[in-house]
């Protein structure tokens, strides 16, 4: 990796306060990097050499609590950080071979921002493979549904077809999962790093292309499809998912299977706990704890958009207001 020039000490303090801890950092001979608290903390801290110690500098007029909460959140989102630079690290060779493989078919292909309803459905679930997916046993009339690759199969068992399928993985699909064949007119999102052999699989369906951070800032495709920075701010499935159902027009978006965690069982010092949106303890880690970063800010930059959540052990998401199954067919 080549060295950042903040490392090996970054000051991280909150926007506005560059001045009061400026000769702090001066004495240590570091840079300050400003979080403004309204944006996803892991998006800001993303161009830091993972090598680097965070150093939180806040001002005395910083009340105790606000500075415990702004301490476990950057150590949550420098954890994240270190995980997602090792993982880009190890696989940005073969995105960049998939990218290759697959630059014919997404240039000839479809962007997810042209995704169009394909019914007069009131609401889009939007699946992942989490536990609570298990509550997902009957088709919903007044829906359609958005579903990572990887909860197929749990959909299908029960006789649940859904309406788009979206896949970011740049490994094979895995040899586990049964899964029939989708029709033809079934759309399938996916990023252009994504497995080749996926989309192989399913070469007869529509594809619409889902740039993600890592293509966005690392790859000629972004300017092949003029897609700007601010489309993509993160790689995430279940987020592509969310905007997708955005794109395609809807207002009323329900997840379910996208829990973050699982309740707790063990040892609870060797977990993250949070709440879940019924007060029950939930473990989880710093990956998904971005995750939901991600999710609440999407949310939060939608106020158009109505966002409901029907799992009923997951975190708690800001913005996310809990539903039953019969709620949602009260949706308009």
């Amino acid at each position: 990796m080549i060295a950042s020039p903040y490392a090996p000490e970054v000051y991280v303090t909150l926007k506005g306060m560059k001045n009061q801890v400026a000769a702090l950092a001066r004495q240590a001979n570091a840079p300050i990097v400003e979080i403004d608290p309204d944006l996803p903390y892991f998006i800001q801290l993303m161009d830091i050499d993972p090598r680097s110690e965070l150093v939180i500098a806040l001002s005395d007029r910083i009340n105790k609590q606000r500075s415990l909460e702004f301490r476990d959140k950057i150590f949550r989102t420098n954890a994240a950080r270190k995980i997602y630079r090792q993982t880009y690290l190890y696989n940005s060779w073969v995105w960049g071979t998939n990218a290759l493989t697959n630059r014919e078919r997404f240039l000839a292909g479809h962007l997810i921002t042209d995704l169009k309803k394909r019914s007069d459905a009131k609401v889009a679930i939007v699946v992942g493979n989490g536990p609570s997916l298990k509550s997902f046993t009957q088709p919903v009339s007044n829906a359609e549904i958005f579903t990572c690759w990887h909860a197929l199969s749990k959909l299908q068992a029960n006789n649940i077809d859904p309406n788009y399928v979206m896949h970011i993985d740049v490994a094979p699909p895995s040899q586990d999962f049964e899964i029939t064949a989708l029709p033809a007119s079934t759309p399938i999102i996916a990023t252009p790093t994504a497995a080749p052999q996926f989309l192989e699989q399913y070469s007869e369906n529509p594809l619409y292309g889902y740039f993600s951070q890592e293509v966005v800032f690392h790859s000629w495709f972004a300017k092949q499809r003029n897609i700007a920075e601010h489309e993509a701010i993160d790689g995430t499935v279940v987020t592509g998912m969310v905007r997708a159902a955005i794109y395609a027009g809807y207002r009323n978006i329900a997840l379910i299977g996208v829990d973050l965690g699982d309740p707790v069982t063990g040892n609870k010092d060797e977990v993250i706990l949070e709440k879940n949106q019924f007060g029950h303890e939930i473990s989880t880690s710093p990956v998904y704890m971005t995750y939901k970063e991600g999710l609440e800010y999407l949310a939060s930059s939608k106020p158009e958009v109505r966002f409901y959540n029907l799992s009923q052990i997951g975190l708690d998401l800001a913005g996310f207001k809990p539903v039953t199954w019969d709620g949602l067919l009260t949706l308009q």
